[in-house]
């Protein structure tokens, strides 16, 4: 039934109108036929009524059409990733030689995405990812976040080393956009990120020259030089140095003592913490005793021994002459010097000189005066130069010209046998013999002065 006071449709046993609370009893003795009541209803009430149930209608539908929609969006939605947000750039080592390193946070990514990353391909998309099997096979396969990692993210820095506070470092993504959309759905977000270069230790520059002794043994030009460590440094004292050249050494020769490794500075700034100033350093050889290299060397004072040496050599030898022979003069006529010519060779002596000697005799008895000169040497070795300049030589150690390597002359004044003789003489019958035979024979292995010059 309906109200007639409302026109709302009422049970039919309702006694109120719960619209506008007419009592429906006292409208049902009054009524005769309900049909009537309802064709006397206004027009304008069914019109509202039918008007307030299409909105009703029309609210519904939208409310699904909406839900529909949102699902159909956040089926087909993709995540979006901010791959900034997990890059860290570190800053190590010692100003100019520092190092940059990067670092994504896995840990905060599988947190943010563990549940929302996950391999959507399917049919051919999924073939081509099985494709990949090489890198996938080496992730578990319920670790998407890895595997998107893996396959999808990738960035390095532009510079890495040798760097100074104030410099500028750049992270550079590059990332494959494709393979994160088509297999994973997920979009990524990422642009290149600047970092100043900060925080670098200043690092100690040292010179490890600086407490370096090189200590020179020997005697030159065979001397040999060798380091030693008085820094309390304790860098120098673990450096490896080298000498070039550091044997057959003569004073006034250079030489270069280097650090070895020293290419590699990073290996003294990250474990020592210095930078070194220098890596290589020249010095000149000196204070070595060396051999005398000229005759021009030797000291008047131990030329002057040398020649009374020789001289009581040869008045030694003198003493077994027969009393005929007399020696009318002894002259000094200069010297051989010889020195080896290779500094790596074997030779039996480091330098020599030969003191050369005119020796004027007479040969005298009552049948026959005759004159007779010959050439006698003494030969000293080994003629050093002190390291206080000093000039030394050891004068017990000689050899002298002897009748065994001498010339024979024959005096004569008569035909037989008892008119004449024949004596051996120490040395040479002409300087040229005597230089073939002292000089010319070494001259393969030694380089020679001759300063001898005869007395007229």
């Amino acid at each position: 039934m309906f109200c007639k006071n409302c026109g709302s449709q009422l049970p039919d046993n309702a006694t109120i109108c719960p619209n506008c609370g007419a009592n429906m009893a006292q409208n049902s003795a009054n009524t005769v036929n309900t049909s009537n009541v309802v064709n006397a209803m206004p027009n304008q009430n069914v019109k509202q009524f039918n008007n307030k149930n299409k909105k009703v209608i029309g609210i519904a539908v939208g409310a699904v059409a909406l839900v529909v929609v949102a699902l159909i969006l956040f089926a087909t939605k993709k995540t979006t990733v901010n791959l900034n947000k997990y890059i860290t750039v570190s800053f190590s080592g010692y100003d100019t030689l520092g190092r940059a390193s990067y670092d994504f946070d896995t840990v905060a990514f599988r947190k943010d995405y563990k549940d929302k990353i996950k391999i959507k391909a399917k049919g051919k998309e999924l073939k081509e990812l099985k494709e990949l099997e090489e890198l996938y096979s080496l992730l578990s396969n319920d670790d998407y976040c890895d595997i998107f990692l893996s396959l999808c993210v990738e960035g390095s820095l532009d510079n890495n080393k040798d760097l100074t506070n104030g410099d500028k470092v750049e992270y550079q993504w590059n990332c494959n956009d494709d393979l994160a959309k088509e297999y994973f759905k997920v979009k990524l977000k990422y642009s290149d990120m600047k970092f100043d270069v900060e925080g670098l230790e200043k690092a100690k520059t040292i010179d490890p020259f600086e407490e370096l002794d090189i200590v020179y043994t020997g005697i030159s030009p065979n001397g040999t030089a060798n380091i030693e460590k008085n820094s309390s440094d304790s860098v120098v004292k673990n450096l490896y140095f080298s000498i070039e050249p550091n044997n057959n050494l003569k004073n006034g020769d250079t030489i270069t003592v280097k650090v070895n490794n020293a290419e590699n500075d990073d290996y003294y700034v990250e474990n020592y913490g210095v930078i070194l100033s220098k890596k290589e350093k020249e010095y000149t050889v000196e204070g070595l005793d060396s051999y005398v290299q000229s005759s021009s060397e030797i000291s008047t004072d131990i030329l002057e021994k040398m020649k009374k040496q020789a001289e009581d050599c040869f008045n030694s030898q003198t003493v077994s002459w027969e009393d005929e022979v007399k020696v009318t003069n002894i002259n000094y006529i200069g010297n051989y010097f010889l020195k080896p010519k290779f500094a790596d060779g074997y030779y039996s002596y480091n330098n020599c000189i030969y003191l050369v000697y005119r020796i004027d005799t007479e040969f005298n008895n009552e049948y026959l005066n005759e004159s007779v000169s010959f050439y006698y040497y003494v030969k000293f070795t080994d003629i050093m130069m002190l390291s206080d300049g000093t000039c030394s030589v050891d004068l017990s150690k000689y050899n002298s010209a002897s009748t065994w390597d001498g010339f024979s002359h024959e005096y004569k004044w008569g035909d037989s046998w008892t008119e004449k003789v024949t004596l051996n003489y120490p040395g040479y019958e002409n300087l040229d013999t005597m230089f073939n035979k002292l000089v010319t024979a070494e001259v393969s292995n030694y380089e020679y002065e001759n300063n001898v010059k005869d007395v007229e």
